[in-house]
């Protein structure tokens, strides 16, 4: 059979319906509004019709061998879809694929993608509502395609500086479309979040491209929440890698606080606040939604899912990281208060997780620990729990001696900087560590003959941690109501460890040492005698660094969810002509 003639003749019928003149129209405005949707209704059915009788033609030639049909099809569809978009007859070819899906198989795989390559996000919501409803037949026949349907939706998330202005409309269709279509997917968590992972914006990308990729994965949360737990961890992940990058910049911060200024970096959106993502509801459609669409009622809204975005054109690890801690912070505070009892446990267990298993052994980093920081700080219960895991991990024997640097670390940098901390928690941290150390030198003191100082570390370490606290707490450890300092015991029996053979001024971190000697005499607590005098030095062969993880925090544009939470260091008692901060 020649495939011109066949070809010819099935665009000749097809072009006869389309082109038929309107009933309405030839009558002039005698016409009533009913007859005239009427007759606009029944056009589009008999164009339908034609769609999908040229469709299964289609079809059903290629499998007899006559491929000229098909790709006649395929030519139509990429040229009302990209070349000429008419959204009018591009959702009534999306009703008929839908009818037609069934007759799909797998030597169809060019048409499939070219559907999967239509112009679908920059139109209506009709023809949106008819496209995803297209995409869950075709996945539920054709479930070879999912990976690259999933790729093509996620693939909108990417910036586009042609886009921006619409973006937010585009992002919006894409939730919806993702969301109607996770529940057709087998093992729809799996695959989308291979995609999510696969798509992520390399760290060389824009500061703009990296806000609108993460606020789009935090949104997508709100209909997966099977996916919590792998998302924040990619954005961890991401968020470490630009954190270990900055390190080196901290000068240039101040330099660029002024230019966050004009971002607009919000999670949530809307005017109240909240991140409802299907709040406008699509328009009407125009014409029959027929009975075999096969799929559920689509009132859910479409739009106002997206974020806001940025044009900005600076691809800066500061600012990137900077605005990304802002956007977990504002996903994590409007989860926290509007989740159930339930979510807000599982999202806490995430925080904890990944704090074990990432931040607390990401070397020196500035920043990303003050997101666990400050959500510690929404129940007294998460800083109490926080407590005991650091503590159990400095003072456990079996432990790896990079765990326990770490430990004690932060153990001491957060009980000295959390001013969230109620008195017991702290008191109870410092009861646990000096009691530690003093049953050390009682077991050990007959041993220290040998110098090795190396066999004592974990000693040092948690002597160190005291002495830091103690540097910033010390108005916490004592009673003056009765006009004189009466420290608690547990801090009198600081003492007793310092001065004891282990000599921890010695082989402590100089400037923490410094400090504790410094403000012990200066306050009345010890004169610390074995060194007065002598300048105070660091001869330790011991690893020990001095690093501090909450040491203050300099990012400007989330700079606000700390105020009220962290101690400043304050000034040394007056009469000292040395004073100095850590």
């Amino acid at each position: 059979m020649p495939a011109s003639k066949s070809t010819k003749i099935k665009s000749v019928r097809y072009n006869a319906i389309v082109s038929r003149p309107n009933p309405a129209e030839k009558n002039g405005s005698s016409e009533k509004p009913q007859a005239k949707n009427e007759d606009e209704s029944n056009i589009r059915k008999q164009e339908l019709i034609m769609m999908t009788r040229v469709i299964e033609d289609a079809i059903k030639q290629k499998k007899e061998g006559n491929k000229s049909p098909f790709y006649e099809l395929i030519r139509q569809i990429n040229d009302i879809s990209n070349v000429n978009p008419n959204p009018k007859k591009l959702r009534l070819w999306c009703l008929a694929f839908s009818r037609t899906m069934h007759k799909f198989d797998a030597t169809c795989s060019d048409l499939v993608y070219t559907l999967l390559n239509f112009n679908w996000t920059n139109h209506d919501n009709n023809l949106v509502v008819a496209y995803v409803m297209m995409l869950v037949n075709l996945v539920a026949v054709y479930p070879s395609c999912t990976e690259a349907m999933l790729e093509m939706l996620v693939q909108n998330f990417l910036y586009k500086d042609d886009e921006v202005p619409k973006m937010e409309k585009i992002h919006g269709k894409v939730h919806y479309a993702i969301k109607t279509l996770l529940p057709s997917i087998p093992q729809e968590e799996k695959e989308l979040f291979h995609v999510l992972y696969r798509e992520f914006p390399h760290k060389r990308e824009s500061l703009g491209a990296y806000i609108v990729y993460v606020k789009n994965l935090l949104q997508l949360i709100e209909y997966t929440p099977s996916l919590q737990h792998k998302i924040l961890t990619l954005i961890f992940e991401r968020m470490i890698e630009l954190d270990t990058e900055v390190q080196g910049q901290i000068d240039e911060i101040e330099d660029m606080e002024e230019n966050l200024d004009k971002f607009n970096i919000d999670l949530h959106t809307s005017q109240d606040g909240s991140t409802d993502f299907y709040k406008s509801k699509p328009e009407e459609p125009d014409f029959e939604v027929f009975d075999d669409a096969n799929v559920d009622n689509p009132d859910s809204d479409i739009e106002d899912s997206a974020p806001i975005v940025i044009a900005v054109d600076i691809a800066n690890g500061i600012q990137k990281l900077d605005c990304i801690i802002k956007l977990v912070l504002d996903y994590l505070d409007y989860s926290h208060k509007n989740g159930t009892r339930e979510q807000r446990t599982r999202l806490t267990e995430t925080i904890f997780i990944i704090f074990k298993e990432s931040i607390m052994y990401t070397i020196k980093s500035r920043y990303i620990q003050f997101i666990p920081f400050w959500y510690f700080s929404l129940d007294k219960l998460y800083a109490s729990r926080f407590i005991k895991l650091l503590l159990d991990k400095l003072i456990d024997d079996e432990g790896k001696e990079i765990t326990r640097e770490a430990a004690a670390q932060y153990i001491a940098s957060y009980i000295a900087r959390a001013k969230y901390l109620v008195d017991d928690d702290v008191m109870q941290c410092m009861r646990a560590l000096i009691q530690w150390a003093k049953n050390y030198v009682s077991a050990h003191k007959n041993l220290i003959h040998v110098r090795d100082e190396s066999k004592h570390e974990k000693f040092y370490r948690i002597v160190q941690t005291v002495m830091y606290v103690f540097c910033f707490r010390w108005r916490d450890f004592r009673d003056t109501t009765s006009g004189n300092d009466i420290w608690s015991d547990e801090i009198k029996e600081l003492k007793d460890i310092v001065e004891s053979v282990f000599c921890p001024l010695k082989f402590c971190v100089e400037n923490t040492v410094k400090m504790f000697t410094f403000i012990s005499k200066s306050i009345g607590f010890m004169t610390c005698k074995e060194y007065k005098g002598t300048k105070i030095k660091n001869d330790s062969v011991l690893s020990m660094e001095e690093y501090f993880p909450f040491d203050p925090f300099r990012l400007k544009t989330c700079q606000t969810y700390l105020e009220g939470l962290y101690q400043v260091w304050e000034e040394i008692p007056e009469g000292s002509d040395e004073k100095e901060q850590l």
